[in-house]
């Protein structure tokens, strides 16, 4: 079965022809004339098999590749979104910004910890990160080269501590 985003993504003519920005609120009938909707390939193969007709969508943030937008479904019968529903989607947009911002942080974040971590694997000496109670947190190679050889330092009960009890 063929997700969104494989296939379905690249002929959605809400995506292809929306020219709104950041913080936009638009309804799908304002960027694709309904009957060119039904007519398309994205509505025949991935809208209707799912009852999906009218589609409401939001700018979250504007980027070099694109506009990050969110969108919010729903069937025929119901009708095209109103001011009620703009309104409701328009308290919540500040809310998933603030979602996205926090998680492109965090992957930087990510990004930055995983190099400084294979940093800290190709020292030549042994790294160690201990908490207040001497238990260890992290370990590079090594160090555990070093703890395996008892050489100063070693693991007692989950706690790193001088080979020597007078060290």
């Amino acid at each position: 079965e063929r997700s969104h985003d494989d296939d379905y993504a690249r002929k959605n003519l809400w995506i292809i022809r929306d020219r709104g920005g950041e913080s936009a609120i638009r309804n799908g009938d304002d960027v694709v004339e309904g009957e060119d909707l039904e007519r398309s390939e994205y509505f025949g193969d991935w809208l209707e098999p799912q009852g999906l007709r009218h589609g409401v969508t939001c700018g979250v943030r504007a980027m070099r590749s694109g506009n990050l937008n969110y969108a919010v479904l729903r069937g025929g019968r119901r009708g095209p979104f109103g001011a009620g529903d703009h309104a409701l989607l328009g308290r919540l947009l500040p809310h998933v910004q603030q979602a996205f911002a926090i998680g492109e942080r965090l992957e930087m974040s990510e990004l930055g910890a995983g190099a400084t971590m294979a940093s800290v694997e190709r020292l030549g000496v042994g790294v160690g990160v201990v908490d207040a109670e001497a238990r260890m947190l992290f370990q590079n190679a090594a160090l555990e080269r070093l703890l395996a050889q008892g050489a100063g330092l070693v693991m007692t009960a989950g706690r790193l501590r001088a080979a020597r009890p007078g060290d």
